[in-house]
């Protein structure tokens, strides 16, 4: 067994744990989110960022250890798979599961995470909309010029910014 396989199961093996944590926060943020905690919000992410340049760090060398198994099996990196090297280093066959259930999870909690978002922004908006806004007429004279109700250009806002 080569150094570079052995190195690589422990890189894989740093990143699952890596990815783990991530995963973690991930619900962490699914139930602030849920909460409507932004101090919680942000103290998550903040959290992520760091975990975020760990993981890039791993990555980096990830691909540094395929290039050098590549040279090893005459290959291109761009022409290796996880699967196809399990195939040929069972002791890789040890990590795959665990990586795929992790890279599975993590889609499916952002997925989740980002509908939370997307629902959260269209609150407030028109939460915004109906304190800055009155709502347009649906009977009333209209400009026959602009074809739109007299009163719709005089709409009242929350807050005179006048001064």
């Amino acid at each position: 067994m080569s150094e570079g396989i052995l190195s690589l199961k422990d890189n894989l093996e740093q990143q699952v744990a890596v990815f783990e944590q991530f995963y973690a926060m991930e619900i962490e943020k699914k139930d602030a989110l849920v909460q409507n905690s932004i101090r919680d919000i942000e103290t998550i992410t903040t959290r992520q960022e760091k975990l975020l340049k760990t993981a890039g760090r791993l990555e980096n060398e990830r691909l540094s250890w395929v290039k050098q198994i590549a040279r090893d099996l005459e290959r291109t990196p761009e022409d290796l798979t996880l699967t196809e090297l399990s195939g040929c280093f069972p002791v890789l066959n040890e990590i795959r599961p665990d990586l795929e259930r992790i890279v599975r999870q993590l889609q499916e909690i952002q997925e989740i995470n980002a509908q939370l978002l997307t629902q959260a922004m269209r609150l407030v908006n028109y939460t915004f909309d109906l304190l800055t806004h009155e709502q347009s007429q649906t009977y009333g004279p209209r400009d026959v010029k602009t074809n739109r109700f007299y009163e719709e250009s005089k709409k009242k806002q929350l807050m005179n910014w006048r001064i």
